[in-house]
């Protein structure tokens, strides 16, 4: 978010303390990234965007699920809850598989570090994520952008954005990403790594008149790779041998988001009440340890200790999460000097 001041400048305003106030006058770590940020950094996934922040890592590994995000060595273990909070557009995402996803028609990228538990309760020991995607405008407007990797591949993005009435305003917004990847499998004659990913975003927003709002969106992400194309060498430096795993193996996932954000702006304070439900399902198989070509794995030989007859390990995981979530906040109004807030938050998770 940007304002010009007095002279003539232009400053980043953050809300990751709940309130919007220049990023110079706000009493805690925080680096931000505007629209004009994103673009000049070629900023597309988390990663990019957490290689920029200092004393912030991005650990990635066997699934496109599986990334720790560790802010000053903080970090989780595999399949447990994460340390850091990732908010987006008020929505704070339920699973630690959701956060490693396309980025695209995004307005701001805040990231917290430090505890933030009394701004953004569960899984904030660490720190916070504060995504803000571009919001409905007040007039008609588009975009789209196309481009090619040596991959091959390619991707598309894409918005829409205006009013519906004098009351209503939308945005949708759209990716496309294609790979076919860059890590060659000669035993499978094909790329060890290809990727797609299609994701979709819709936002309509409702002034309701005497101080209320109603900000309803879905989101979808659908993600196709494959998994477990590791190789076991002596050196870990050395990269010249290829990735020879005989089953290809899938990493499917997919996210589904649906919310909705009442907000009352009252003389004296503001009610906000958000609503969510999410899923994420990701499937994941491939080959086992010690990943090589049937004839050549290990327990393949009668003489391994481990025979038994069958010759080709595998290995997969499931994941299949449901999830309500409910917050309800009290705060001051954003011109007093004074803030205050107190609130709540639920989730039910299956």
């Amino acid at each position: 978010m940007l304002f010009r001041s007095e002279s003539g400048g232009n400053q980043i305003v953050v809300v990751g303390l709940r309130r919007a106030d220049r990023l110079q006058d706000t009493p805690a770590s925080i680096t931000a990234f505007d629209s004009q940020a994103i673009t000049n950094a070629g900023i597309d996934k988390p990663a990019d965007f957490i290689n920029l922040t200092p004393n912030v890592n991005l650990v990635e590994t066997q699934n496109v699920g599986n990334a720790f995000i560790v802010i000053r060595g903080i970090t989780q273990a595999r399949n447990s809850e994460p340390s850091v909070a990732v908010v987006i557009d008020g929505v704070q995402q339920v699973n630690p598989a959701q956060f490693n996803q396309d980025l695209f028609d995004i307005q701001q990228i805040e990231v917290l570090k430090g505890p933030q538990g009394a701004l953004y309760g569960r899984n904030a020991i660490g720190g916070a994520i504060i995504i803000t995607t571009k919001q409905p405008s007040d007039q008609l407007e588009g975009n789209v952008t196309v481009g090619v990797d040596n991959g091959f591949g390619y991707y598309t993005h894409a918005g829409l954005s205006g009013p519906l009435s004098d009351n209503v305003k939308f945005r949708l917004s759209g990716l496309y990403k294609h790979s076919d990847g860059y890590i060659e499998n000669p035993y499978l004659g094909r790329k060890a790594d290809p990727y797609k990913d299609l994701a979709l975003r819709g936002n309509l927003l409702f002034d309701l008149g005497g101080g209320f709002d109603l900000d309803l969106r879905a989101s979808m992400d659908h993600t196709r790779a494959t998994g477990f194309w590791y190789n076991i060498v002596g050196d870990v430096n050395d990269t010249s041998l290829p990735v020879r795993v005989n089953n290809e193996g899938i990493d499917n996932r997919d996210i589904y988001n649906v919310s909705g954000k009442l907000t009352y702006r009252g003389d004296g304070f503001t009610v906000t009440s958000v609503t969510s439900y999410d899923t994420v399902s990701e499937i994941i198989t491939g080959d086992a340890f010690d990943f090589l070509p049937i004839n050549e794995a290990y327990c393949a030989q009668p003489s391994d200790p481990c025979f038994s007859g069958s010759h080709d390990l595998n290995q997969s995981q499931y994941l299949d999460v449901k999830a309500f979530s409910q917050e309800l906040r009290f705060e001051s109004p954003a011109n007093e000097k004074l803030f205050w807030m107190f609130g709540g938050y639920l989730i039910a998770t299956d």
